[in-house]
This record gives structure tokens, sequence and C-alpha cells, in this order.
């Protein structure tokens, strides 16, 4: 009797844990798009994997349907090489930068590595700031 009472306050406790953990304030799930596909006009919050377990540089090309301020921003180990090349510059961003990013203009978003053959998949996180974009500088 003692036995199948401590197993169902122990079922119990396990139902009132599992149902007490997902209370709808989980925030909802950032997109993510591989290096290897284009990603045109995504969402105000989304990231880029790159699986950089070899050496060599990874492109992503990204193009955003209106004029707007981002932030991106390395979401790993800083030792990797981050770079946003538009057609007439090349800009490496050591940890994070808020920069102002022209509509219809491919940006090609580079990882490097640097041989570190440890990391398989690096992620790169970009998030629009509700900030006007003419009057905003640095534009890239």
């Amino acid at each position: 009797m003692k036995k199948n009472l401590s197993i169902n306050i122990a079922a119990l406790m396990t139902i009132l844990i599992i149902s007490s953990c997902n209370n709808g304030d989980t925030p909802p799930e950032i997109p993510t798009y591989s290096y290897s596909v284009p990603v045109v006009n995504p969402p105000a919050k989304f990231n880029i994997v790159y699986y950089i377990s070899s050496d060599g540089n990874k492109v992503a090309d990204v193009t955003f349907e209106q004029n707007a301020v981002w932030i991106i921003e390395k979401l790993g180990d800083s030792r990797v090489n981050l770079t946003i090349t538009n057609q007439a510059e090349n800009l490496g961003i050591v940890a994070r930068d808020t920069l102002g990013l022209q509509a219809n203009m491919v940006y090609h978003v580079t990882v490097n590595n640097n041989s570190y053959t440890d990391y398989t998949n690096y992620f790169i996180g970009f998030t629009k700031l509700e900030l006007d974009y003419e009057s905003f500088n640095p534009k890239f």
C-alpha cells in the first residue's frame, strides 16, 4: 500500500513539474537560415548558421526589402572572423555592430573559422531596430 502511494505521489509530482515547465512564456522561435542559401527579405530578427568545421570562407548572401538599421552580432567564439561586404566596401565586425543597410543590395556576410576546426555550427544574429534609417549613421 505504501509502495503504491509513493508511486502515485511521484507520478503526480512529475506531471506537475512537466506541466509547469510549459507556462506559455517561452520566447518565439528565431528563424535560422543556412549560409549556403540566399537570404531574401528576412524577418526583423533572424540568425544565419555557418558550418565551419573546415578551413576557408563561408559566405551568406543577404538582401533586405527595405532600408533599415540592423544589429549584426557574433553568437559564438570571438576568434571566428566576421566580415560584411557591399558592392564597394568590406567591414570587419569584432563582436557586434549597428549598421544602416540598404534595400535591394546583396550583402555578403562572411565567416572564417581561422583554422579552429573544433567548431561545427556558428551563428550570426541579425536584429532590426526601430530607428530612422535616413538620420542614422553609419550606413553601409
